[in-house]
């Protein structure tokens, strides 16, 4: 015959499992609903994982990280203005060469460039404008 603690252990036993199967169901409902949360789980390595803009406005990406990094998006900014935003496809580990996301439109001279990954990773750069040497003055004594 069954003690009355033996049955109050029980209940707190079916409590606890029935507990856990909720928290699970909510989980396994997120992560059906978004899967997003199930493609990366992990932080991107921004050091390896690098946007370049060029002086004529090529924008590229290069992954040298040891880890295939999902596709994204990412917002180009010249001169502190969005001028884009370009598809970054899925890159695989240990790339050699950069991929070439898009072109924007850039001004001659000095401009300062921002690329925003949507998922991760945020680089930014400078041209400046070279000297122009016909009006510069050079006198040696």
């Amino acid at each position: 015959m069954a003690t009355p603690k033996h049955h109050q252990n029980r209940m707190l036993f079916n409590l606890a499992l029935l507990a856990f199967l909720a928290v699970g169901s909510v989980i396994g409902i997120n992560l059906v609903t978004n899967p997003k949360s199930l493609s990366f789980t992990g932080a991107w390595d921004c050091s390896k994982y690098t946007f370049g803009v060029s002086q004529q406005g090529q924008v590229g990406v290069i992954n040298t990280s040891s880890r295939n990094e999902p596709a994204q998006t990412a917002d180009v900014y010249i001169n502190n203005v969005k001028v884009a935003t370009l598809n970054v496809p899925a890159l695989p580990a240990y790339g050699t060469t950069p991929t070439i996301i898009g072109q924007v439109s850039v001004p001659n001279g000095a401009f300062t460039w921002k690329v925003d990954g949507s998922k991760d990773c945020l680089n930014s750069g400078q041209y400046s404008t070279p000297l122009n040497c016909d009006y510069v003055s050079i006198k040696v004594q």
